[in-house]
């Protein structure tokens, strides 16, 4: 049969003061959750196929009501097997203390058409 696993993600998302950011959208494997008042979040849902690593994202979905705006994320763990494997189900794995700063965007304006710009 296809190969699964279940996923346990936890940690927190802060401001660049360290304030914990609440109602931040994490996201991974089409599974979402919110960070709570706290800035904590727990992820679990189920993957296909082999365990690579995860791609987590973080994404600010509510604009300025959660005190800024704030600019999304990616982090990239790796799981870590706890237990259960059998068969086609390759078990729980997890990670903890997948913690992020997120920083609030400012405006950039693009340069007009008439301005050079220099790339890197």
């Amino acid at each position: 049969g296809l190969k699964y696993y279940t996923f346990d993600v936890t940690g927190k998302v802060t401001d660049m003061s360290h304030n914990p950011i609440e109602g931040i959208c994490v996201e991974a494997q089409g599974v979402r959750t919110t960070t709570k008042a706290d800035g904590t979040y727990r992820l679990k849902g189920d993957g296909n196929g082999e365990t690579g690593p995860l791609f987590i994202n973080f994404t600010d979905l509510d604009g300025e009501d959660n005190g800024g705006k704030y600019v999304g994320a990616t982090r990239r763990v790796t799981l870590t097997y706890v237990t259960g494997a059998h068969g086609p189900y390759l078990g729980l794995f997890s990670v903890a203390d997948v913690d992020v700063v997120l920083t609030t965007s400012s405006v950039i304006t693009p340069p007009s058409i008439d301005q050079p710009v220099t790339l890197q």
